[in-house]
């Protein structure tokens, strides 16, 4: 049977056919299984990031399920805690549309009183122009909530089911995570043997390099998150925003994601700070965008920089490059990328006999 396989491969149309039908059956395949293999490529990660943990332990000579259910039990508290913390910023923001009103309400008070004497003057002046205006936003907003009072609820059911599809899915993706993290080693054995034996001791050495660069990557990621979650607890704190351990608790789940990550925390925060006051929501938005990017071009570097071995210089240059090719992807991707080939570069290259040879 191989051997007719192999008779069959040799034909170049047959070949291309062969391949272009097994990458639409993968495609096919992928896409309905996303909740598969997703859960595990997490489940993955985070058996990855548990292992040295693990091993830590078992080098104290507690029993490796012992640490695997220690590790899920934190595990599962950081989540509890975790969902805990933002529940509370999804009801303050739920009554974020109750304080714009009353802002909203408070303006023609404002105007009249605290407002400086230019603006007094100019609604003066243009007093009745303005009353209309104000009358007819008033009138387009009832309008608009009562043509989409029906759509609201609607979503509100939507968000309902989306919300216990997500619980059901996390509970597969815990049950991914346990299995993943007790089988780790069994599963990292599995992938080495894919690779022909002859192969296979080239492919641990450089699985053990590619260890390195990614670990040292994610400990500088954890580090920087981390540092970055007491900042925004400790500035929003002292700003007098409400929930600011929930807020800086999302500034660290995000502060990895490249770009969209900080300016989605610091439009969290600024939320945040308007349902108390529109002039704390200035100050939080000035002062937050200005720590994210002292962050993103200082801390981070520095950061990664001690953490892969790898100049503050280089990794922002491989942050540009990595973005203007690959977007997203080529800007997360980058700094692991850049670490590996310096490993290689150093490793295989510089100690390689055509490098050393002096003719």
């Amino acid at each position: 049977m191989v051997d007719g396989f192999l008779r069959i491969w040799q034909n170049v149309y047959l070949r291309t056919l062969l391949i272009a039908l097994g990458l639409v059956l993968l495609f096919v395949v992928l896409s309905r299984t996303q909740l598969a293999w997703r859960s595990f490529l997490i489940a993955f990660l985070v058996a990855y990031l548990v292992d040295p943990f693990l091993l830590w332990l078992e080098r104290r000579k507690v029993r490796r399920s012992l640490g695997v259910a220690l590790a899920m039990s934190i595990l599962v508290v950081l989540v509890v805690v975790a969902m805990f913390l933002l529940s509370r910023i999804l009801i303050d923001l739920a009554q974020l549309p109750v304080t714009l009103g009353q802002m909203l309400t408070q303006i023609p008070d404002w105007l009249q009183t605290d407002a400086p004497a230019w603006l007094q003057n100019l609604i003066t002046r243009n007093q009745q122009d303005l009353i209309a205006f104000w009358d007819r936003a008033q009138q387009n907003l009832v309008t608009w909530l009562e043509a989409n009072a029906n759509g609201l609820v609607n979503s509100l059911l939507q968000g309902t089911q989306g919300f216990l599809q997500n619980l059901f899915n996390l509970f597969i993706l815990f049950v991914f995570i346990g299995f993943t993290v007790a089988g780790f080693p069994v599963i990292r054995q599995s992938l080495y043997e894919l690779f022909p034996k002859r192969h296979q001791g080239v492919v641990r050495e450089l699985a053990g390099k590619l260890d390195s660069a990614v670990g040292g990557y994610c400990r500088a990621k954890l580090l920087e998150a981390t540092i970055m979650f007491f900042v925004a607890w400790l500035v929003l704190s002292l700003l007098g925003v409400p929930n600011a351990a929930a807020l800086g608790l999302i500034n660290a789940l995000l502060n990895p994601v490249p770009y969209v990550g900080p300016l989605i925390s610091t439009l969290i925060e600024t939320l945040m700070a308007l349902t108390v006051s529109w002039q704390l929501a200035l100050v939080v938005l000035v002062v937050m965008s200005v720590i994210e990017q002292l962050d993103g071009n200082l801390l981070g570097p520095m950061l990664l920089s001690k953490g892969v071995d790898v100049h503050p210089v280089a990794i922002l240059s491989a942050v540009i490059i990595g973005g203007g090719l690959l977007g997203f992807w080529g800007v997360l991707l980058s700094i692991p990328t850049v670490a590996f080939l310096q490993l290689l570069y150093r490793d295989y290259y510089k100690t390689s006999d055509w490098y050393q040879q002096q003719t």
